[in-house]
C-alpha cells in the first residue's frame, strides 16, 4: 500500500487508491459527483483509476471524485485498509479524523445508514481504515470515503 502522507492527497484519496490497486481486475461500480460507472479496473496510477466500459470507451476518474466504490452483487471483495492515523493539521484533522474515529468506535457489525452528497448507503459496519469505511449492504461490499460523509444514522 502506497504511502500519501507527504501529498495533499493523503486522508482520503491516497487510501482510496490503495484500495482500488487492490481490486485492480475486478469489476467494480464507481459513485462519482458525476454519476455512476461501473468497470473492471485495468490501471490505478498518479490519483486517477481507468477502465474499459461497456461499448470499449475508456474510463477515467480522478479519484478525488470518488466518493463510493461498490462490488458487483454477490461479490464481495476483501481488502486491507490504511490504519488510522491522527492527522495534525488540515482538512484532514477537522473533518476525515472525526468521523472515522467515530464510525471507528463503532461495533462491526452495527446498523447505520450513512449518507453521502449523492447517495445513501444503509448496511452494517464492516472495517474502517484511514479515509474509509466498508458496509456491508445486501451481499455487497461498499467502500465510502469518509471525506464525503454528510451524516450517519444509528439505532
Amino acid at each position: 500500500m502506497g504511502r500519501f502522507d507527504e501529498t495533499i492527497c493523503d486522508c482520503c484519496v491516497g487510501p482510496m487508491q490503495c484500495v482500488l490497486e487492490q481490486l485492480t481486475g475486478k469489476e467494480i461500480i464507481f459513485n462519482t459527483f458525476g454519476g455512476s460507472l461501473c468497470f473492471p479496473i485495468m490501471e490505478v496510477k498518479n490519483f486517477i483509476v481507468s477502465g474499459e466500459v461497456f461499448g470499449g470507451q475508456k474510463a477515467t476518474i480522478p479519484i478525488c471524485n470518488i466518493t463510493t466504490i461498490r462490488s458487483l452483487k454477490d461479490e464481495q471483495f476483501t481488502v486491507n485498509l490504511k490504519p488510522i492515523q491522527k492527522n495534525n493539521k488540515g482538512e484532514c484533522v477537522c473533518c476525515e479524523n472525526p468521523i472515522t474515529n467515530f464510525t471507528n468506535s463503532l461495533p462491526r457489525g452495527k446498523e447505520v445508514s450513512i449518507r453521502l452528497f449523492d447517495q445513501t448507503v444503509e448496511g452494517t459496519i464492516g472495517d474502517v481504515g484511514q479515509g474509509l469505511v466498508i458496509v456491508e449492504e445486501e451481499n455487497q461490499n461498499v467502500a465510502i470515503s469518509s471525506c464525503f460523509i454528510s451524516f450517519i444514522l444509528t439505532n
